[in-house]
């Protein structure tokens, strides 16, 4: 059975995985067609979990400083 999460929930959701979110803020995102992916149920929003860490994942950045950068390509 699959579980299915309120955006209150979503929000403790990433929340437990060290990702502030406000309820309201995953509502400004849906409405703006960004964030976690979502689906409704008769105006009701959920939230699947492995949405929420797929979008986690897709969301991380990586900075390169300049020592990693020389290491990569080889400059001295």
């Amino acid at each position: 059975m699959e579980t299915y999460l309120t955006p209150e929930k979503a929000a403790s959701y990433l929340e437990e995985r060290g990702v502030s979110f406000k309820v309201d803020s995953l509502a400004v995102m849906r409405c703006k067609g960004r964030g976690p992916r979502f689906f409704k149920l008769n105006r009701r929003v959920f939230y699947r979990p492995e949405d929420l860490d797929a979008y986690l994942a897709g969301s991380v950045q990586t900075v390169e400083t300049v020592d990693t950068y020389q290491a990569r390509v080889g400059a001295a």
